[in-house]
């Protein structure tokens, strides 16, 4: 079967890729008062700073990242590679126990999801646009071509840990909110609404267990919920600098979709409740960039 809109597998990418992240300095001291809130500029300096910093990161021209994947709820467990480059290309596969191959990916212009329970697609619409800001390399930094504004609101408590909300707005619309450890810098926490086929649906991710991959530092586990169920990301290893320019090819199954352009829509009533659970988590916000942004 194919399909344009999109399949369950294409918002993973979000959620993983941006843990590259980049630095600066904190150098400000937050009162105890709630009202006297660090800037959101000041988090972002603050966060980038505690995982490498600006030289190391732009020095990283694209990664590759392994690791396990399980929704606990349904003991499904897995394996997963995510690859990414400048300026905007990820590539995300898993090997789910049970499930079998999936992919999603975006190599700077198409957007696809090679689903095993729905078949291959094309991404469209404003997915393919959450996929694109979710690609951008340079995400963590929040630079001014993706990210339009980002406002502390609050003092807050996310995951057990004291942190800073930070309202995120993206130059394509899209909104979200970031959660700071107050102690740390990490960036520990992203809620937000993402596209999926079911409609446009609220996701929360949480970053955890941060640690040193040569100069770069990165949450080691990666949690995404929606709709009451969650799956895990655990990062085992990271290489940097070792892809070229044809990993981010499509598929061949992709290509002839491009080329031949006849898939029906995509039908979100295909799918049984079973189906529905796993698309809303694997179309969940984050880019990879969720991850670290």
């Amino acid at each position: 079967m194919l399909t344009r809109s999109g399949g369950r597998w294409t918002r993973r990418m979000r959620a993983l890729a941006g843990l590259v992240a980049v630095g600066a300095a904190w150098g400000v001291s937050v009162s105890g008062r709630e009202q006297e809130l660090p800037s959101g500029e000041v988090l972002v300096a603050k966060y980038v700073a505690a995982i490498g910093g600006a030289e190391a990161i732009r020095a990283i021209a694209s990664f590759r990242a392994t690791g396990v994947t399980e929704l606990p709820a349904q003991n499904i467990k897995g394996t997963f590679e995510m690859i990414a480059a400048r300026p905007a290309k990820s590539v995300l596969r898993m090997e789910l126990g049970g499930v079998g191959k999936a992919e999603s990916g975006f190599n700077g212009e198409v957007g696809w999801s090679l689903d095993p329970m729905v078949g291959p697609s094309l991404v469209t619409g404003r997915m393919l646009d959450e996929m694109r800001n979710d690609a951008h390399f340079d995400a963590a930094l929040h630079p001014p071509d993706l990210v339009r504004s980002i406002t502390t609101t609050a003092r807050v408590a996310f995951d057990g840990r004291p942190a800073f909300k930070a309202r995120v707005v993206l130059m394509s619309g899209q909104q979200r909110d970031e959660y700071f450890d107050a102690e740390t810098g990490y960036l520990i926490g992203i809620e937000g609404e993402s596209q999926t086929p079911m409609g446009v649906l609220p996701m929360t991710m949480t970053l955890r267990d941060y640690k040193a991959f040569g100069a770069m530092t990165h949450p080691t586990r990666l949690i995404q919920a929606a709709m009451g169920i969650e799956q895990h990301f655990i990062f085992e290893q990271y290489e940097y600098n070792t892809l070229n320019a044809g990993a981010f090819d499509p598929p061949a199954i992709i290509r002839a979709i491009i080329r031949t352009d006849p898939a029906p829509p995509w039908r979100a009533d295909a799918l049984d409740s079973f189906d529905q659970a796993w698309t809303t988590i694997n179309e969940s916000f984050s880019t990879v960039r969720t991850m670290a942004r």
